[in-house]
């Protein structure tokens, strides 16, 4: 079979556009059209294009079509593909990145990374700008990277001083704060999508940080999730993925004293462990995403509290931590305390 398209979008847009492209080629077959609505991550989303891919055959090809580098519809592609090579994910879909692909996929010959290059091609070639008549923004072939050159024997380094402490190699004890050099948290997150869009677009900017790091024991442990993590960094920032213990290391490790960081957690007991047993100095914690399971209690539409989160927020709020339900930045923020007392919680 020739290759299947998977379109995915935040939103309801995948269907539209699948939709727009077949008025101006016609009905397409092999290909499936994916929305990403509120309360969803990317672990249901994975499960959605699991559930697609369980319908054709094991050595089947697949062209992801997803809109947003890091975002959620890319993060749950690399989440179900893994290192699958025959699964290809582009981004930035448009709708001449669609049309050049399904042209391409008409030609037989054609392999899946050559349908992916098409695909890339027209969404950057559909993004001209016209004003007056005459245009003024072409799309331009991006010129290689130069390759990477070593530094001479002899050149100077601004490479920060390495770690000097004890050795904590295999450690697995939370260890306590130890030293005032540590870096300065720009923001300390709660979202069980992680790295996803809204996050890489918009709260790395307003929180001014220098790199993200991840705290989660299971993340940490899932390779594949965590080289996607890392990957779905905006560009010009580092991303960490570490568990518990390792985290409490890094800050302690004054390479990143002066550094600026972004704290992103999916639960509010491992910020509870990093609070009252590691001494980390997290005044406030923005609350954006936790999605719903059986048992969970919905307080908005993107925040759904279990028994566990409900105990490990009252306990952080005793600490003198301050808790903010705020999805995405332009909306009011609400105390999560408040939120409780309203619903009598």
């Amino acid at each position: 079979m020739s290759v299947v398209f998977i379109v995915a979008t935040h939103g309801v847009a995948a269907k539209q556009l699948l939709a727009t492209t077949e008025m101006l080629l016609g009905q397409q077959e092999g290909v499936h059209a994916v929305d990403f609505v509120p309360g969803e991550n990317a672990d249901t989303l994975a499960a959605k294009y699991r559930e697609i891919m369980a319908q054709y055959p094991e050595e089947q090809e697949y062209l992801y079509l997803v809109d947003l580098w890091g975002g959620s519809p890319f993060n749950a592609a690399n989440i179900a593909v893994g290192q699958n090579p025959k699964a290809v994910i582009v981004t930035g879909v448009n709708i001449p990145a669609l049309l050049n692909a399904f042209s391409a996929r008409d030609d037989e010959e054609l392999p899946l990374a050559e349908i992916a290059e098409e695909a890339v091609k027209g969404a950057r070639q559909g993004v001209r700008a016209i004003t007056n008549g005459e245009e003024i923004l072409k799309a331009s072939a991006t010129a290689p990277a130069p390759a990477a050159q070593a530094p001479a024997a002899n050149a100077p380094t601004n490479a920060a001083p390495a770690y000097n402490g004890p050795s904590k190699i295999g450690s697995k004890v939370i260890e306590p704060l130890e030293t005032d050099k540590h870096f300065t948290i720009g923001l300390t997150r709660i979202d069980d999508r992680l790295i996803h869009g809204q996050v890489a677009t918009v709260w790395t900017k307003v929180s001014n940080v220098s790199r993200i790091l991840v705290v989660n024991d299971d993340v940490a442990k899932d390779k594949v999730r965590a080289t996607m993590l890392k990957q779905s960094a905006p560009p010009g920032l580092s991303a960490h993925v570490l568990d518990l213990a390792k985290a409490t290391r890094v800050m302690n490790n004054p390479e990143y004293a002066g550094e600026r960081f972004m704290l992103l957690f999916t639960n509010p007991t491992d910020i509870l462990t990093l609070v009252r047993d590691a001494k980390w100095p997290i005044k406030e914690v923005n609350v954006g995403g936790i999605s719903f399971k059986d048992g969970k209690i919905n307080l908005t539409k993107a925040v759904n509290v279990g028994q566990e989160d409900i105990a490990s927020f009252k306990e952080l709020d005793k600490l003198g931590v301050k808790l903010e339900v705020r999805q995405v930045v332009n909306e009011k923020s609400v105390d999560l305390m408040k939120i409780f007392a309203d619903k009598g919680i």
